[in-house]
């Protein structure tokens, strides 16, 4: 199949709905939507790490965070670090293609079933904080990287280039953003089959970068801070 980029869109239709208390929510999508709870995670926050997160965007307008599919908790970090960081813009590992569907639940309220994804990538959760951020007016720019389509079966190298180029041509370095994809992603690897991180870091030098730590079940606190490498790590509460 042949890799071809969606139609351009804009990436910032964030707008609430007209009425968005007369929007009625209804069917399993829309119920699942409000039994997530959207919160802050409890914390701990190094002071050394948050500065140097804040450094970074400040020099980048970027936050790059690696995440494991499919986990519960990662939507309430993404809010958790939005928050924290007054960050304004979002960017996700998701199919551009699925614009519409974002668009139309965030202005309206609209059904976005068929958005969501097995491997948990987009997740009911995931939409919730969306409009928890749109209805904090925390939302300016919303960019999905993805430029292939679902079925897509071409090489993982291409996919990330694609991201790359999405993220670089959609973001506004005025807006600072938080950048959220798989850990395989956001990592430096081998350059000659280059990740979405090694391709921003040829164009935006310097880009805070981290990843999300999932604990086992007990750990009621989580923890921001560097690694012994200086990554930024959030573990997270279970």
């Amino acid at each position: 199949m042949v890799d071809q980029a969606p139609e351009e869109r804009p990436p910032s239709v964030c707008g609430r709905p007209g009425n968005r208390h007369g929007v009625r929510l209804y069917g399993v999508f829309h119920d699942s939507v409000a039994a997530y709870s959207v919160h802050e995670l409890p914390a701990r926050f190094d002071e050394n790490a948050l500065e140097a997160a804040r450094a970074g965007l400040h020099e980048t307008g970027l936050l790059l965070f690696g995440e494991q599919h499919g986990q519960p908790q990662t939507p309430r970090a993404v809010y958790t670090l939005m928050r924290r960081l007054s960050l304004r813009g979002l960017a996700l590992e998701w199919e551009a293609d699925l614009r519409p569907l974002v668009d139309g639940f965030l202005s309206e309220g609209l059904d976005a079933t068929d958005a969501l994804s097995e491997d948990g990538r987009v997740t009911a959760g995931h939409f919730a904080v969306l409009a928890k951020l749109r209805d904090e007016e925390r939302l300016e720019r919303l960019i999905l990287m993805d430029e292939t389509a679902r079925d897509w079966t071409g090489h993982w190298s291409e996919r990330d280039a694609g991201m790359a180029r999405t993220l670089l041509r959609d973001r506004d370095p005025s807006v600072p953003t938080l950048v959220v994809a798989g850990g395989f992603h956001t990592t430096i690897g081998d350059e000659a089959e280059p990740t979405l991180a090694a391709l921003l870091d040829r164009d935006v030098r310097g880009v805070p970068s981290g990843a999300f730590a999932y604990t086992e079940s007990g750990v009621h606190e989580g923890r921001f801070e560097r690694d012994e490498a200086g990554r930024l790590v959030f573990v997270l509460p279970s």
